[in-house]
């Protein structure tokens, strides 16, 4: 089983719900319950920040679907409450969010895929492959990142994606975790 990891989660949902509400126009104020088609892509097998994105995003009501290679994809996935898939591509057709995972090579002690080249090509997102995600979608990376790897420069720093958002709920999250854990909320707020 992945370790997971609920502070990022809680992070990314934040900063999912903000991009939802704060859209080019506001027109993503009424597409929120909308973003509910979410792709995880990338190195999940190594990734506790996976797990606990599936976890809290399926117990909000959200479609979580998995996409990564079948190396990458951990062996108990089916008991996972999202789906899984190997194509990226037929994948952000119809996802409203799609969160990028780094491919973690520290973490690695084999071969996963056959060179970074291949792995960019069949589940990197360019500029390409962003322009298949419907208009309202956002893009996602908990970070750190591997510019150029699992996400290209361009994608990043567009303006649907929410990764500084994500950076700077980071601390308040963590922030108000710590707060509650060390009983700052007491009985009063109860």
């Amino acid at each position: 089983m992945v370790p997971a990891d609920p502070s990022p989660a809680v992070r990314n949902l934040a900063a999912r719900d903000r991009a939802a509400a704060l859209g080019p126009g506001g027109r993503y104020a009424k597409q929120l319950a909308r973003h509910n088609a979410v792709a995880i892509v990338g190195d999940v097998l190594h990734s506790r920040v996976a797990r606990s994105n599936v976890l809290l995003l399926s117990t909000l009501g959200a479609q979580v679907t998995l996409v990564a290679p079948p190396t990458l994809m951990p062996h108990a996935v089916d008991t996972w409450p999202c789906r899984a898939s190997y194509d990226l591509d037929a994948e952000l057709r119809k996802s409203d969010v799609v969160m990028m995972l780094r491919v973690q090579q520290e973490r690695m002690t084999a071969a996963y895929f056959p060179t970074v080249r291949e792995y960019r090509r069949r589940y990197g997102l360019d500029a390409g492959r962003m322009a298949l995600l419907p208009e309202h979608a956002i893009v996602m990376h908990p970070g750190p990142m591997n510019r150029g790897v699992e996400i290209a420069a361009e994608v990043a720093d567009s303006s649907r994606s929410t990764i500084v958002a994500q950076v700077a709920n980071g601390v308040t999250v963590r922030m108000a975790v710590l707060y509650l854990m060390l009983g700052g909320a007491g009985e009063e707020a109860a």
